[in-house]
């Protein structure tokens, strides 16, 4: 059943929305029907990459779309840090000033050093005074909703294309509420393998490793629930009936999660992949984060790394006289104008670069530039019969100074990629040049 949204208040926003910036055509209507018709949980933590993908839309207008609706109060910006191993959601924060440098998976019990390009995911949750959902509630939901929807993702993949999470539904025996200051017993049946108890909390965690003969009855393991611990109880038992007596000695109601790894599985070790996600590094570099959210600031004591990033300095030849002949407001917007081209990457791959030339001679004319699988231009020098009006000689000078260029014939000149909406193979063309560079004297 979908809930009711706040028709005034969505109307309002989604107006404020579409004059926000150019969209492209039925965007507004196209999320507005989603805030409408989806359920809740494909309301909760939005994966902006997936919305675009599944509806063919460009990712930076997406990524701009909802950024302009969290502003507008239609969403709320989700932070999480994602375990890389067994794909919990180890911490999730409302504010970029709440991430810290240091997480610890209490599932795996490992810990992590943050860096802001690898697990630590932004996603949009639609605001309850537009439409509640029961995601905005989740201590009202059932354990086991809470623990596998909210603190899960489902956006870590077994080789299948199976979400871990589901593999990890499969093998859990049970995840109980634990009421404040009362003790609570869970039996389960166990013929072989192992047994992981957790608590997402970090309050409690325990290893039973199934051994020898069966048990003539009920095995009791008592475990404490209450400061955080870094290490599992491990314990050894024999097939059958095994009871835990879990005392929960806090004023706050907890969870534990049990689950049985058949023999020889270990769910730190699966081999999993993440399908894309809107991680902090793409955020911070977004222009619209960086104009709607000048407020959102890292405070963790340390910083939070980043593994690999690029910096692009440019520079308007010319801007002061530039303002000075045209005025600051005309000056100002062809400036804007530079930046919002920048903005308009279309795609980025990573690839291995190579040149080469033919007897490591530039002369020989005989080069073979290659972009990994992506693109490729072959040449060799230009023939007699090759030129026919010599406008080979003639070229759109190039974005940078060089010391010495010269016509070439192009045997190959392909590109395989994605993101420019076609591909193509143009060989035995005069359309390449080869060069050097001008390197300016220090």
């Amino acid at each position: 059943m979908v809930s009711a949204v706040n028709e005034q208040l969505l109307d309002e926003r989604l107006a404020a929305l579409e004059e926000a910036r150019a969209w492209s055509p039925r965007l507004i209507s196209k999320l507005e029907r989603h805030i409408r018709t989806a359920d809740d949980l494909a309301l909760f933590r939005i994966n902006a990459f997936s919305f675009a993908q599944e509806r063919h839309l460009p990712e930076n207008e997406i990524i701009d779309l909802f950024l302009h609706a969290t502003a507008l109060g239609l969403f709320s910006m989700d932070w999480s840090l994602f375990c890389p191993q067994c794909c919990c959601v180890v911490e999730s924060f409302r504010s970029l000033k709440s991430l810290h440098n240091h997480y610890h998976c209490a599932f795996c019990q490992v810990g992590y050093e943050a860096a802001l390009d690898e697990y630590i995911a932004v996603a949009f949750t639609v605001s309850p005074n537009i439409r509640k959902i029961q995601f905005h509630d989740p201590d009202q939901l059932s354990a086991w909703d809470k623990f596998f929807k909210t603190q899960n993702t489902a956006e870590g993949l077994l080789p299948d294309g199976q979400p871990l999470v589901n593999a990890k539904a499969a093998v859990a025996r049970s995840v109980t509420y634990l009421p404040a200051g009362e003790t609570t017993s869970i039996e389960i049946e166990v013929d072989e393998g192992t047994v992981v108890g957790t608590c997402p909390l970090g309050r409690a965690a325990i290893m039973v490793s199934i051994v020898g003969a069966p048990a003539s009855g009920p095995q009791v393991v008592p475990v404490a629930y209450g400061e955080t611990v870094h290490v599992r109880d491990v314990h050894e038992m024999a097939p059958g009936k095994i009871v835990f007596t879990l005392a929960n000695k806090t004023s706050e109601r907890g969870m534990f999660a049990i689950a049985v790894l058949p023999p020889g599985f270990d769910m730190g070790r699966a081999p999993v992949h993440f399908i894309p996600f809107l991680n902090g590094k793409r955020l911070l570099t977004t222009q619209a984060f960086r104009d709607l959210f000048r407020s959102e600031v890292i405070k963790a004591r340390e910083g939070i790394g980043v593994k690999d990033i690029t910096l692009l300095f440019t520079d308007l030849k010319g801007s002061t006289a530039l303002y000075d002949r045209i005025g600051d407001l005309n000056a100002f917007a062809l400036v804007q104008r530079h930046f919002d081209l920048l903005q308009d990457v279309v795609r980025v791959d990573y690839q291995p670069i190579a040149l080469n030339f033919e007897n490591n001679d530039l002369h020989s004319m005989k080069a073979t530039l290659t972009a990994g699988t992506l693109a490729k231009i072959q040449t060799r020098a230009m023939n007699e019969g090759d030129h026919i009006c010599r406008n080979e000689e003639v070229w759109y000078q190039p974005l940078t100074k060089v010391a010495h260029a010269m016509p070439v014939y192009a045997l190959a000149h392909d590109f395989k990629g994605q993101g420019l909406g076609t591909t193509w193979s143009s060989p035995d063309k005069r359309s390449s040049f080869i060069g050097n560079f001008a390197v300016p004297s220090e």
